[in-house]
């Protein structure tokens, strides 16, 4: 009786060894042939009125820190700011290593608030991301 408890012993834990290297060998092929082309765009937009440059290009070098599968579509929007600091914008983007999608949009006029801004580019239609942040 013993011989026989001991056998299926045995084979219930061979069986379960072979269960665990099948199961492990599927996840590591599926790992190796995954890609990253299911991950969703991503739009950020950033408008500003009159925003110090300082503050603005720090955050535009943080967002072109930003690791990710894709390349990351920024949307700079300047909403009819007085001060010079598109200037500062466009000479950040000419002289810095991009590594993703930096677009600026300027408005003529102040729309009063940054949802008018926003709205605006979104009508235009630029956005190409399925995952949009402000």
């Amino acid at each position: 009786m013993v011989d026989v408890i001991e056998v299926i012993l045995i084979a219930t834990s061979l069986l379960s060894f072979i269960t665990t290297l099948v199961l492990f060998g599927c996840y590591k092929l599926k790992k190796s042939n995954s890609s990253h082309d299911s991950d969703p765009t991503v739009s950020v937009f950033l408008p500003f009125y009159n925003e110090n440059e300082e503050h603005l290009v720090c955050a535009l070098s943080k967002l072109n820190k930003q690791t990710y599968s894709r390349k990351i579509q920024i949307i700079v929007i300047d909403d009819g700011s007085t001060n010079d600091v598109i200037v500062g914008v466009k000479e950040w983007i000419a002289n810095t290593e991009v590594n993703h999608d930096f677009q600026i949009v300027e408005r003529e006029t102040n729309g009063g608030r940054k949802g008018f801004a926003l709205d605006h580019v979104l009508e235009l239609g630029i956005a190409k991301g399925r995952c949009t942040s402000w």
